[in-house]
Formats: C-alpha cells, structure tokens, sequence
C-alpha cells in the first residue's frame, strides 16, 4: 500500500489541486495506514466544503491513528 501511495502521489502530481485527486490520496492513505497524510487531504476537502464521506473518513483516520480515542472518533460521526 504505501509503494501504491507514492505511484499515486507521482500520477496525481499534475492535477494536485482537482477535488478528485484528493478523494483518491485519501483513500491511497488510509490503505497505507499514512494517517498525517490522509488528515493533511481531508482538511483540503473539508475547507471547501464539509461532507459526510470526509467526515467518515476523518473518524477512520483517527481510529487507526489513535485506537483508544473513541471520543474523538464519535464526534467525527456526529
């Protein structure tokens, strides 16, 4: 996963700015268990707009990153 993270990173580097790209460097992320950089583009996301999927997501990150947490993970689902 993280080697696909990086071919990824490399493909994407053109369109770096594209909502899309961002949804697909999350995902690319969260396979390779890369929480800084899965956080890093669902900020991106979210500053343009807050959605359900990105906050699912973000409960995801802080799950893996922080297992115990389950405070903070509700909050994302909330």
């Amino acid at each position: 996963p993280i080697e696909r993270y990086k071919h990824l990173e490399k493909l994407t580097n053109l369109a770096s700015s594209h909502p899309e790209t961002w949804w697909v460097m999350v995902e690319a992320a969260l396979e390779a268990k890369l929480w800084g950089q899965a956080r890093s583009y669902l900020n991106t996301i979210r500053a343009y707009g807050e959605s359900q999927s990105a906050c699912r997501l973000m409960a995801q990150v802080e799950e893996g990153e922080y297992p115990t947490a389950d405070e903070k993970v509700h909050e994302w689902w909330l």
